[in-house]
């Protein structure tokens, strides 16, 4: 949990004070190349590997998930396309913010963002 206020300061409704972060279900997000995704994969299993380290070499977790989005628009510029997957995170080994890469249909398709 993450607080943005003091116990006793006045705020303006709708300010955020805190966030809660959900560990026991998470969800990664990052961009695919639009060739390798379409509408029709969301809720397909995808084998997604977290990095523990910031070099994406030795410490990482591999854990299985679904697609659960793919956005229906093409980066012009890139060529590529939003996705989401979630997985479970039992025992709470990992956390929001870690650098991850997710499969599909055993296909490396991205490397995803700070989710």
């Amino acid at each position: 949990m993450k607080t943005s206020r003091e116990t006793g300061e006045w705020v303006e409704t709708g300010t955020p004070v805190f966030e809660i972060n959900q560990l026991d279900r998470l969800q990664c997000e990052g961009r695919a190349d639009s060739s390798l995704v379409d509408l029709s994969m969301v809720g397909q299993p995808v084998e997604i590997t977290v990095f523990l380290d910031r070099n994406k070499k030795d410490r990482k977790v591999t854990v299985k998930g679904v697609l659960t989005f793919v956005e229906p628009k093409v980066n012009a510029i890139k060529q590529d396309i939003m996705i989401q997957a979630e997985f479970e995170n039992p025992g709470l080994k990992l956390l929001p913010g870690l650098k991850a890469d997710i499969r599909l249909n055993s296909e490396p398709a991205l490397a995803a963002g700070d989710r």
